[in-house]
């Protein structure tokens, strides 16, 4: 149930847009002359609840008008007066699962998640694990042997799943390769130093 306080603050809200005056500059007058009741008295607007539990979070007081509708304080206005280190250095997480999951999976976000106050979630990290290499036993076993790097190939197998029929093909693909590399240099007259050698 609104309060008398609440009803004046939406009145005041609704006659600041049909009259085109400023919310704050007009709240400010009445706080002069002491016709708010004290709930309205400098206390600051904000956009959102995100934006006002932001403030609360950070114990950020803003005085003045922000550059929401009618004055009214953004997070953007509000990061504006946090400490930048502090906003940098303090990743915050929705719950203690979320930051668990981002440390055992090595994650270290920047900038906001999707959470309330831009709380990093465990949706948003999944987001940013990298996908696990799907390879079956044999297939990676034969790669390391040949030193054959899987991190750019993706198989012919369910999903992209890597077979050992692949990295057979690939370590054959790779000895062709590397055997016209060295038939053309044989071929243009050089040896292995790039001299030329006569016949």
């Amino acid at each position: 149930m609104a309060t008398s306080a609440d009803k004046l603050d939406i009145m005041l809200t609704v006659l600041s847009k049909h009259f085109a005056f400023d919310l704050a500059e007009a709240k400010n007058k009445l706080a002069e002359e002491k016709l708010l009741p004290n709930k309205l008295m400098n206390k600051p607007l904000f956009v959102s609840k995100k934006a006002e539990e932001f403030a609360t979070e950070y114990h950020i007081d803003p005085s003045g008008v922000g550059t929401g509708n009618n004055g009214k304080w953004t997070i953007a206005d509000l990061k504006k007066l946090v400490e930048p280190n502090l906003l940098i250095s303090q990743t915050s997480f929705a719950s203690k699962k979320a930051e668990e999951f981002a440390s055992e999976h090595h994650i270290d976000p920047s900038g906001d998640g999707k959470g309330r106050n831009g709380k990093w979630t465990i949706a948003d990290l999944k987001k940013l694990v990298k996908p696990k290499l799907l390879i079956s036993p044999n297939a990676r076993i034969l790669a390391t042997e040949n030193g054959l790097s899987l991190s750019d190939k993706h198989g012919t197998g369910a999903g992209g799943r890597i077979n050992l029929k692949d990295v057979q093909k690939w370590i054959i693909d790779g000895k062709t390769e590397r055997e016209s590399v060295s038939d053309s240099d044989s071929e243009s007259g050089s040896d292995s130093d790039g001299e030329s050698v006569d016949h």
